[in-house]
């Protein structure tokens, strides 16, 4: 039994080193700046010089790569963390760099990209924390494909040529990539997505001849709304009749189906059709004219709910609630908007109540 004992314990402490030596080799495969950011790090929170941390060293370290949080919920997340450290008694140098900062960087990042976070865990139905490279491309699709709608799907075609290129940037010893490498990766898509938005943007403003200031105000949208125009043009000369109108208006999702805006563009569209016929600048001043009056009637009935239901500041929690009590807010909300992502989306920067100001500000970003 002793001997056996004795094997197994050899066993366990030669995996241990080739463990070390595989750490010591990817973390000196890491740049000359990164290995002695983390190095300065790890120093400023052992300052009882043991090339060990206890939880409070943990914290300083992590505070000097920037991983304190900067909301109360991402510092209750570090807190948690630091929780767990302690059951170690003590964290060592690449105990700190491969498991506590890759951690922290994730549960931080879990917090600041909830949406992320959901797509990288459909497609890890393990909870491994990783994901091969096909499993990885596959969550960048589901990512993509909510603002992959006619020409913009090009952007997700031109980051698939690269993808394999960027994978392997980012990609672990073992070829998976983690949290971290996923979210490097879906920053390259994005960085691609704004690229190819920015040229077809600019193309759809040359193509309608609009007026520098008009292209601004509507940038991000124009190539979506002149697909809408130009499939209803029936005339042939660059312009639509008013019922052509409601419809793109009702299509884009900038128009309510129902409701006091709906009614008021209804009468805007009659009024102005006995007069002429409606081209693409005319059509992005109805789109203006519809969110003015949408917002405009949306102050005026939160007003009225904060006065007489939910005296303000509303707390985070119950914001959903005085939103859906809002007649129209789900109408005025564009097809598939999500209310609680909307709602983490706004809370960003860790607001926890919310005034008028702030509630009109949420609705906006829908």
């Amino acid at each position: 039994r002793r001997g056996t004992g004795r094997r197994g314990h050899m066993g366990a402490v030669k995996r241990m080193q080739k463990l070390l030596q595989a750490r010591k080799l990817e973390f000196d495969g890491r740049p000359a700046a990164e290995r002695e950011r983390f190095r300065q790090a790890f120093a400023s929170g052992d300052t009882k010089g043991r090339a060990k941390l206890d939880s409070s060293g943990v914290r300083i370290a992590l505070a000097e790569l920037g991983l304190r949080g900067s909301t109360r919920e991402e510092k209750d997340a570090i807190g948690e963390l630091l929780k767990e450290a302690q059951v170690c008694v003590s964290i060592n140098f690449f105990d700190f760099t491969f498991q506590v900062v890759p951690q922290a960087e994730q549960r931080l990042q879990e917090i600041r990209s909830p949406k992320l976070h959901r797509i990288f865990a459909t497609y890890d139905p393990t909870n491994s924390g990783r994901l091969s490279e096909a499993s990885c491309l596959k969550a960048l699709r589901r990512l993509a494909h909510p603002s992959a709608q006619g020409a913009i799907q090009g952007y997700l075609a031109a980051f698939e040529r690269d993808f394999r290129k960027l994978y392997d940037r980012v990609k672990l010893v073992d070829g998976s990539v983690d949290f971290s490498g996923f979210l490097e990766l879906a920053n390259a898509l994005d960085q691609e997505r704004i690229e190819f938005t920015r040229a077809v943007e600019h193309r759809a403003a040359q193509l309608a001849q609009l007026p520098k200031q008009v292209a601004a105000r509507h940038f991000g949208e124009l190539a979506q709304f002149r697909r809408l125009f130009t499939d209803d043009e029936r005339l042939g000369d660059g312009a639509i009749e008013g019922g052509q109108v409601l419809a793109a208006l009702l299509q884009s999702g900038v128009l309510p189906n129902a409701g006091i805006v709906f009614d008021r563009t209804l009468s805007t569209v009659e009024e102005l059709q006995e007069r002429r016929l409606f081209r693409f600048a005319d059509f992005l001043g109805m789109v203006e004219k519809c969110r003015d009056q949408e917002a405009v009637s949306l102050k005026g009935q939160l007003q009225h709910l904060l006065a007489t239901r939910w005296p303000p500041p509303v707390n985070r929690d119950d914001v959903p609630k005085v939103l859906k009590e809002v007649a129209d807010f789900v109408d005025c909300l564009s097809p598939g908007a999500d209310l609680p992502a909307l709602l983490e989306e706004a809370n960003r920067d860790g607001l926890e109540h919310f005034g008028l100001p702030e509630l009109v500000r949420l609705r906006g970003r829908g």
